[in-house]
């Protein structure tokens, strides 16, 4: 038989406060009542459900955004473009690795480099931007923009 103890409890009830009084999201709510290891509250329930409703009845695209946690569509962007720019720096320090120059692509266009080669693996950019990606001439251009 599991015991709760009362601290349980006490401490269920204060996240439970938190949630109503705006402190917390659901999420952080959840977490902490599964991890403190007591029941989940009615009110916990009940907020559970209204959630699950109505993600079903498609008042939310995601299931993110009644729990709090879902990423606006910035963010979302701008987690994209760093997995890009990962994933391309990624690939020229592969073939860096296997021998290929990191040349300048502008300086040397008819040369294979390791700018050439993502660009030709990648085909979502140009050797120029995999050169700008690389040493970070990319962000470098977009802040003295602002």
């Amino acid at each position: 038989m599991i015991s709760i103890g009362a601290a349980q409890l006490a401490e269920r009830d204060l996240w439970d406060q938190k949630l109503m009084q705006g402190d917390c999201d659901l999420e952080a709510a959840l977490m902490m009542v599964l991890h403190i290891g007591a029941p989940a509250s009615p009110y916990l329930i009940a907020r559970l459900e209204q959630a699950f409703m109505s993600y079903r009845d498609g008042l939310f695209d995601d299931l993110a955004t009644p729990f709090g946690c879902a990423i606006n569509q910035r963010e979302k962007q701008r987690e994209k473009h760093e997995t890009h720019r990962s994933n391309v720096k990624f690939h020229v320090q592969s073939f860096s690795e296997q021998g290929y120059p990191l040349l300048n692509p502008n300086n040397y266009p008819e040369t294979e480099s390791a700018f050439t080669k993502t660009a030709d693996l990648l085909k979502t950019v140009t050797a120029t931007t995999a050169f700008d990606i690389h040493y970070d001439r990319d962000t470098r251009k977009r802040k003295a923009r602002k």
